[in-house]
């Protein structure tokens, strides 16, 4: 979806100091710090007009966004698996491949509601499906300390 430039960009470029705070002003309903280098106010109306244009935000990130700036922490988006998608994972020499279907997961021709019964058939334990096929990282220790990795391959 797009539409109507609401500005003239090319005058943009042109216009005085004065005239571009005043412009942000108007658009953002509050002045730039006085630090601000002129060109960086050009570059975000700049950005913030061809975005508006567009069809602005979508819903999802003006709210994250919205989320920051009051401080607060953002989650990092889920990874989507979409059906046809191959996993593909090495345990014990053996290469496993996993097939993400409309209802869970296949390998060697069986089916799995979850990633994590995936992992658990491949190694005999339980295992985070996510983290064993490598689509979510472990955190850091709480300590501060890195935690130390220790691979699949290793523990067996």
């Amino acid at each position: 979806m797009t539409g109507e430039m609401p500005f003239d960009l090319t005058s943009l470029a042109t216009i005085e100091r004065v005239e571009v705070v005043e412009l942000w002003r108007e658009t953002f309903g509050a002045s730039p710090s006085g630090r601000v280098a002129t060109e960086f106010i050009r570059r975000v109306l700049e950005h913030h007009f061809k975005m508006q244009a567009q069809g602005g935000l979508r819903a999802e990130v003006s709210k994250a966004l919205e989320n920051v700036a009051a401080g607060e922490m953002v989650a990092k988006p889920k990874v989507g698996l979409k059906p046809g998608a191959q996993l593909v994972r090495e345990w014990n020499g053996r290469r496993y491949q996993v097939e993400v279907t409309e209802t869970g997961f296949v390998l060697d021709r069986r089916r799995f509601d979850s990633l994590t019964a995936v992992a658990r058939h491949i190694t005999g334990t339980n295992w985070s499906g996510p983290r064993f096929f490598g689509l979510k990282t472990r955190k850091p220790a709480a300590s501060g300390k890195a935690a130390a990795h220790v691979t699949p391959e290793a523990t067996t």
